[in-house]
């Protein structure tokens, strides 16, 4: 059945009710006459006015009509008379309102009886019932009708001004909840270094703008994923599909390298994945033009169950963001992935210059970061610390290896041409943009808490907080391995001897957390380094 616009619904029962005020009998039937509700009426006068034979007449009398979709007047008895006016929508009448008028010529009328008859009815008692309604002359009932017809148009005409203000209305509202859900991403999308953050934002921004019970956006082999992770899930709503439903719907849908915009899926399996009656749009989420995951809405409520244009629109709008975004997140992971591999790759060869040092820069940034993350630092500034750990010994390519690898002590020139790799590592690594912020960290990380360190000789908080952090773990990595003029020191020997440098060599503040660490990964990594290891000779 055709669903009436509200207004110009609202328009018609309006002038059934103006009528029924004027003691007019007020009909509704449909496009194609048959009544659909009759006059309100008990006693004798519905049993005639509302009897089948009277709703056959009226019905056949329509039906002869409707195809005009025009104004008009019908006799459906001697002294019985039906006017009729179309309801549109689009010029396509949707229904017919009558207004029946009764004259006392009705009761005169063979043909009334002869229904009565019919109909079961005492004509008689017919008559009396029917009395007051039929006290209408034919230059009223003229009058009427023409009076009818006006207020209908007036109606109609008033209905239509209402549905264009109330159109553009909707037009803005749509536009703002579209502008406001935009702005809303484009807020989430500066930021790559936590994903997740806005793929949950995307997920519940769709969810309040639209109807839908249950919104979800599904990545598959995401760069940020653990090796045994295949995909990453991120929901809105209630009772959302689990993992197995979405790859039925992602089938159902048969998405590829040509799909453009959203899917819209219903019916048959569908309604085993999620349940009868129910619509559900998928949009391919891409990656350098491949599907590599899907934004999923279902469940829709509100007053129009159906998705609508407006809906998968905006459904597009936001998958076409979330793939743009989910292809700069793959492509920034992938380079800083690089990058780090990069820094591994030229602080592990430089401790492979010294057996005894193999392995110790990705110690120092495995210590000086979990540190950092003990003491409640940003995970964005964790991750920088690690990198300053791996590069903190950079310096010392510009060191004699005969220097570095000497068996024995260092001589007093020895130990200053050592002194200076902190120098030389922060000039090498200053002409890379990218690695600015690590600078405090590898110029002085060999600097002490009472000021007797190197180069600066820089005292308490004067030290950079990222020195401070890799002096502790440089320290305690040295002495935790194994010199070609010493043995490593039991691991209560070495946090006994942080505790006592508290003060002095170390911050005292980051002391405490520090020996409360759990040293069971570093105890790994050094297993898992050359039979002999170590860090920094001279990290001490």
């Amino acid at each position: 059945m055709h669903r009436l616009p509200v207004r110009e619904d609202d328009a018609h029962a309006t002038l059934r009710a103006r009528l029924a005020a004027l003691g007019v009998l007020a009909w509704r039937l449909d496009a194609s006459g048959r009544v659909r509700n009759p006059p309100t009426l008990t006693g004798a006068q519905a049993a005639w006015i509302c009897s089948g034979e009277m709703i056959e007449r009226i019905e056949a009398a329509t039906a002869e009509i409707a195809e005009a979709g025009e104004p008009t007047r019908l006799t459906i008895l001697d002294g019985c008379e039906l006017s009729l006016t179309p309801l549109k929508h689009r010029r396509r009448v949707i229904e017919w309102t009558g207004a029946m008028f009764l004259t006392p010529a009705l009761f005169e009328s063979d043909a009334f009886t002869a229904s009565c008859v019919r109909s079961r009815i005492d004509p008689s008692a017919a008559r009396r019932s029917l009395r007051p309604l039929a006290d209408f002359r034919p230059e009223e009932i003229e009058r009427l009708s023409s009076l009818l017809n006006e207020m209908a148009a007036d109606l109609a005409t008033l209905s239509a001004q209402e549905l264009t203000l109330e159109g553009f209305s909707v037009t803005l509202t749509e536009a703002y909840e579209h502008i406001q859900l935009t702005q809303s991403l484009a807020s989430a999308v500066r930021n790559v270094e936590q994903p997740e953050q806005f793929f949950t934002e995307a997920v519940e921004s769709l969810a309040r703008t639209l109807p839908f019970g249950w919104i979800t956006i599904s990545l598959l082999d995401a760069p940020w994923l653990e090796p045994n992770e295949r995909r990453c899930t991120f929901n809105a709503g209630q009772t959302p599909p689990d993992d197995y439903s979405i790859d039925a719907l992602v089938k159902l849908a048969a998405l590829d390298e040509d799909t453009e915009g959203s899917v819209i899926l219903s019916g048959g399996d569908v309604d085993t994945i999620v349940g009868p009656d129910e619509q559900v749009v998928i949009h391919p989420i891409r990656r350098t033009g491949i599907p590599s995951g899907v934004l999923i809405a279902g469940s829709k409520g509100g007053h129009d169950p159906q998705v609508s244009t407006y809906d998968t629109r905006l459904i597009d709008a936001v998958g076409a963001f979330v793939s743009s975004y989910y292809a700069v997140v793959c492509l920034v992971t992938e380079q800083q992935a690089t990058f780090l591999g990069s820094m591994r790759a030229i602080s592990a060869a430089l401790d492979a210059k010294d057996r005894y040092t193999r392995g110790h820069s990705e110690r120092v940034a495995h210590l000086a970061a979990t540190l950092a993350e003990r003491i409640g630092l940003p995970e964005s500034t964790v991750e920088r610390i690690h990198i300053a750990g791996l590069m903190h010994d950079v310096g010392k390519i510009g060191v004699p290896e005969a220097v570095l690898c000497k068996p024995g002590r260092l001589t007093d020139e020895e130990f200053d041409a050592i002194k200076r790799h902190p120098r030389i590592g922060h000039d090498i690594l200053a002409g890379i943009p990218q690695l600015e912020d690590i600078l405090p960290g590898v110029l002085w990380h060999h600097e002490r808490w009472d000021g007797r360190g190197y180069p600066d000789r820089l005292a308490a908080e004067e030290i950079p907080l990222m020195g401070r952090l890799l002096a502790i773990a440089d320290t305690f990595d040295a002495m935790s391995s194994d010199r070609s003029y010493r043995s490593r020191m039991s691991r209560e020997e070495v946090l006994a001897e942080i505790r006592k440098c508290s003060g002095s060599q170390f911050d005292p503040d980051l002391v405490p957390a520090f020996v409360e660490m759990d040293f069971s990964e570093f105890d790994r990594m050094v297993a898992d380094h050359a039979p002999q290891r170590v860090v920094d000779r001279d990290a001490a």
